[in-house]
């Protein structure tokens, strides 16, 4: 997933090696949680928003509350 993430734009914090920079957050015992340069979700939705409007498979409507979500 984060591969995914990284191939679709999103820019996470590596240390000075170049690996991926992890982080210990709420009560994790291990370093487990990947960082996100800046605001993360922010970072996020640009790529999903920037695939999405490339994507001829895809029909986006704005403005409009998901009831249900089907996929076929």
């Amino acid at each position: 997933m984060i591969r995914m993430k990284m191939e679709w734009g999103v820019l996470f914090v590596h240390n000075e090696d170049g690996q991926l920079h992890l982080a210990r957050e709420g009560g994790h015992s291990h370093h487990q949680i990947v960082l996100v340069t800046n605001m993360a979700r922010c970072e996020i939705e640009k790529a999903l928003l920037t695939i999405v409007r490339i994507d001829p498979n895809i029909s986006m409507f704005e403005n409009h509350i998901v009831i249900n979500f089907l996929t076929l």
